[in-house]
């Protein structure tokens, strides 16, 4: 049982910081960075003056700290699957429905950071970038790349709240599904208790 224990603990911190890191980046920490610069009127002297200055200095620090929040969530993920898969191989029932339910949220979730990491991130930055860069020589080219900008940047807000449902869901199958303790333990303690219960007792004075 002591790998049970241990994986256990290791699922739940990096859920925890998974989830809880979402959360509070998404309800908390972007909402103040933007509004504080916002009202301080910073005045960033390096960025386009055709641009709100306040809004991309504040994108650039949010961005910045998503993108080592990403390396965080990769992390954790690790610490999710390898503990989902060492509970699946040495302790749990695999016959139990919330086995395979808290398994293939993982893996979605892994699918999920894949494309936020290789594929999404990569465009908003690349697209802001290319926005920033025609802004001031050509407007038509600049349009396109804000209006591929602010696609992207839709996405990567919809996958973050994806994320975040999906992340709840564990959270709810680990609780009520995922316990101590497991199923094999449990079925093998009633067989056991079982086949107690059929063996004769021994005739007194046979010792």
């Amino acid at each position: 049982m002591t790998g049970f224990r241990i994986t256990q603990i290791l699922f739940w911190f990096g859920l925890s910081i998974y989830f809880g890191g979402l959360l509070i980046l998404g309800t908390l920490v972007a909402p103040e960075i933007f509004n504080t610069i916002a009202t301080a009127g910073v005045h960033a002297s390096t960025l386009n003056p055709h641009l709100n200055e306040a809004k991309e200095l504040a994108g650039e620090i949010f961005g910045n700290i998503l993108y080592y929040f990403s390396i965080f969530q990769l992390l954790c993920l690790f610490l999710m699957l390898f503990s989902v898969l060492f509970q699946m191989a040495f302790h749990l029932n695999a016959m139990s429905i919330w086995v395979w339910l808290r398994l293939g949220g993982v893996l979605l979730l892994a699918v999920l950071l894949g494309a936020q990491m290789l594929k999404i991130d990569p465009a908003v930055r690349r697209e802001h970038k290319l926005w920033l860069q025609y802004v001031n020589t050509d407007a038509a080219q600049a349009e396109v790349h804000r209006t591929e900008f602010m696609r992207d940047h839709a996405a990567a807000e919809r996958n973050g709240i994806i994320q975040m449902i999906l992340l709840l869901a564990i959270v709810c199958i680990q609780g009520w599904g995922i316990n101590y303790p497991t199923r094999r333990e449990f079925i093998r303690a009633i067989a056991q208790k079982a086949k107690l219960m059929d063996t004769p007792p021994a005739p007194p004075g046979s010792a």
